[in-house]
């Protein structure tokens, strides 16, 4: 024993880390040896019990079916209603399957096959009365088969075939009961091995990590500065005010900072398998419901030695949120000339989406009113044409002239004027819906595309004069809104361009607006 003791003591600290090694792995493979015939046991005695559970539940689905063959069989009978044969049909197109899955189930329980053999008759008696009488029912009517079964040949009490059915499962629960008992039992004893196993291991960890110790102390000291060193690299990262996302050259996560974390509202973990980066981060083509193409994604590319700068990319968090991006994406190489890392980087551009969008909208929308310019009006109603050239649906083309604006501009200033024209857009605005386009198309000039009823326009025109004489008579205003109006009911099937409609349209509001001077005149 002393020189034993001896002989460890002078041993190399790499000698002792061995031999320790060596005596753990031995200690373990024993100690694992005996987890693994417990656990085996255990397992052993889960499939019992899985299996009996399974057999009771086959022979509870197999009484469900005798009882649809009995009821649906009896409805059909009494009512000669062929919906009534919908249970008994099926139940007796599956009862062979399941009978035949239970013998299966019961093939190793020799206790089982009287049984079996008696419930397999009995079923066999009762199905087949039951297609016989369901047959004389349908070819004889009530009356014989009525007579068929006071007569003894007909109905099958289930009785007996019950009283098997309950005999296999008073044998199944009680084999349940043993086999629940034998597995408590070896669950205890797979427990305890397990303890023994971590309890000796443990000792064998603390006993190694004591001669371990000072050598990772030093590994310690050297790994402390190179995490310094790191952290200050990681420091300048989480600074930036852009996501940064780093990608391994086998495609797999290596790093995202806080800014990318959130800009993408989600965790960055790997991709699971058959997922894709743009399925996994929710990054789509700007402007679309479609997924961006993979192989476009800029880390994708980057992995592919490309550097690639693109702003067509949209971020959709879980918040709903959803973020339009401009993407670099920057392939890394090793000194060995191969791609490490792709790195890729993304920052949020919603002000300079938001600003393109205002610039856009003020093109196509009179900054006076808000409503459409003649641009947008053109452009918009061009498109409604198409659809209704498509679908065979008419339109109603208006086009208004606000009567009165010259003399408000002379007598009382272009500021009054500006304001006639915004109440009367205010009021065109909530008179029409939302999907009849509505602009100014300059001046004075009004044009308005219906597209919801349109062969109802006269009604639609004097709800709107109505609208605006109820304006003028609510209380005292510095001005009286008026207008003329022509209109024009476009009918597919007699086509003509936009500036067609508009014009004629233009002509009848012209031709209003002389009857009106003639009128005063």
């Amino acid at each position: 024993m002393k020189d034993a003791e001896f002989l460890f003591k002078n041993l190399s600290a790499g000698q002792k880390i061995t031999l320790i090694s060596v005596g753990g792995i031995v200690l373990i493979a024993l100690m694992g040896w005996f987890a693994y015939s417990s656990a085996t046991e255990l397992i052993d005695s889960f499939h019992w019990v899985y299996h009996t559970d399974e057999i009771l539940e086959k022979i509870n689905v197999l009484t469900g079916e005798l009882d649809d063959v009995q009821r649906s069989g009896r409805g059909y009978v009494i009512t000669g209603q062929d919906t009534q044969l919908a249970a008994y049909t099926a139940a007796l197109h599956v009862v062979p399957q399941t009978l035949k899955e239970v013998a299966d189930l019961l093939k190793d329980n020799p206790n089982q096959r009287h049984n079996l053999v008696l419930l397999k008759s009995d079923i066999d008696d009762l199905t087949g009365r039951y297609a016989k009488i369901v047959q004389m029912r349908k070819t004889k009517g009530l009356d014989r088969t009525a007579l068929y079964i006071r007569n003894g040949a007909g109905f099958h009490d289930t009785n007996s075939s019950l009283k098997v059915i309950d005999q296999m499962n008073e044998e199944e629960n009680y084999e349940l009961v043993i086999r629940k008992k034998v597995e408590t039992s070896k669950s205890r004893k797979t427990q305890w091995t397990l303890f023994v196993v971590t309890f000796f291991s443990a000792l064998l960890i603390i006993g190694a990590g004591t001669n371990i110790n000072r050598h990772i102390k030093m590994e310690k000291i050297a790994a402390e500065k190179l995490r310094e060193k790191d952290a200050t690299i990681v420091q300048f990262l989480e600074s930036l005010p852009m996501g940064v996302y780093v990608a391994e050259a086998d495609g797999k996560t290596f790093y995202a900072n806080r800014t990318a974390l959130n800009l993408l509202g989600r965790e960055v973990t790997d991709l699971k398998e058959d997922q894709t980066r743009a399925e996994a981060f929710q990054l789509y083509l700007a402007g679309t419901d479609r997924l961006y193409p993979v192989k476009e994604l800029p880390v994708e590319r980057a992995l592919r030695g490309q550097k690639t700068n693109i702003d067509n990319i949209e971020i959709r968090r879980p918040d709903g949120k959803i973020i339009p991006t401009e993407n670099w994406g920057t392939p890394i190489f090793g000194s060995d000339g191969q791609i490490t890392y792709a790195l890729g980087a993304f920052m949020d551009i919603s002000e300079r989406k938001k600003f393109q969008a205002e610039l856009k909208n003020l093109s196509i929308h009179d900054e006076l009113t808000g409503l459409l310019n003649r641009r947008g009006f053109m452009t918009l109603a061009d498109q409604q044409k198409k659809i209704a050239d498509r679908s065979k649906l008419p339109l109603l083309m208006l086009f208004i002239d606000l009567d009165g604006l010259k003399k408000v501009n002379d007598s009382r200033g272009h500021q009054a004027g500006d304001a006639m024209i915004m109440e009367f857009a205010a009021v065109l605005k909530e008179h029409f819906r939302k999907t009849d386009i509505v602009a100014r198309m300059g001046g004075d000039e009004f044009a308005v595309l219906v597209s919801d009823k349109p062969q109802e326009g006269k009604a639609i025109i004097q709800r709107l004069r109505d609208r605006v004489e109820a304006r003028n008579k609510s209380k005292d205003h510095p001005y009286r809104l008026d207008f003329s109006l022509g209109s024009t009911l476009y009918d597919p099937a007699k086509p003509c361009d936009l500036d067609q409609l508009i014009s004629q349209s233009d002509k009848r509001m012209y031709e209003e607006k002389k009857k009106k001077k003639d009128y005063y005149v």
